[in-house]
């Protein structure tokens, strides 16, 4: 029998394949998969066939949607690794002072960092033996950091010049992403407030404030320490 075509002249036997059992959002389960199979054993131990099984799709929709293994890692490192919001989500930093603009900044930094923990753990595993990797990388620090600084050249009590913010922002971006790769519980906003003192304290010419907290804990090993002495 011969097949009937479709309004748009192609067979109706290749559409159907195209609504195949299991399609319905195949793209992003692919990524899904890939993203964990890759940030779990590594890129070259994680076969598109292992990657397909995990997505529950056909071996063969993962040709449909990337030509090859690589592009589909490539997709996974460019669409997932680092999406900036900084610029939209941090508002109102002309009213604040530069503390609180910053604890704003690593909170949200830390939401986007931690959604996007196993692209970014791919890429930087992958980046010392694939240039391009490399690459976009480097654009993953200088975009988050670029955010960043922009953020702080809105806020009045900011004295430092571009270069301090700039330099600002990467430390602070360094740490978000060194918790991300290498601590078991990922990236934690709060972790950071002793950098966000320190930062606040260079980038508005003030020494930066001491941890209410820690001052406490000082004082308390303090006056054990003299209890200590005077029982000797």
């Amino acid at each position: 029998m011969a097949e009937v075509p479709t309004p748009t002249g192609a067979p109706r036997r290749r559409a159907a394949r195209r609504r195949a059992p299991g399609a319905e959002g195949a793209r992003e389960r692919i990524m899904d998969a890939a993203q964990r199979l890759f940030a779990e054993r590594g890129y070259d131990a994680t076969s598109t066939a292992k990657i397909a099984a995990a997505a529950d799709v056909p071996s063969g929709l993962v040709f449909y949607y990337f030509a090859t293994k690589r592009d589909l890692l490539m997709a996974v490192i460019r669409e997932r690794a680092y999406r900036g919001t900084l610029p939209r989500v941090v508002t109102g930093a002309g009213d604040e002072g530069v503390e609180e603009v910053l604890r704003r900044a690593v909170t949200e930094l830390a939401e986007i960092f931690g959604r996007s923990r196993n692209s970014q753990m791919i890429l930087f595993r992958e980046a010392h033996v694939d240039p391009e990797l490399r690459e976009l990388a480097a654009r993953l620090v200088a975009s988050s950091t670029g955010d960043l600084a922009d953020l702080l050249a809105a806020v009045p009590e900011v004295e430092a010049d571009a270069d301090g913010r700039a330099a600002a922002a990467r430390l602070l971006i360094s740490g978000l992403l060194m918790d991300n790769f290498l601590r078991p519980d990922g990236v934690d906003a709060a972790r950071s407030e002793p950098a966000v003192r320190l930062l606040a304290g260079a980038l508005t010419g003030r020494a930066a404030r001491p941890d209410p907290a820690i001052e406490a804990g000082r004082t308390e090993r303090r006056r054990a320490q003299d209890s200590s002495g005077e029982e000797r």
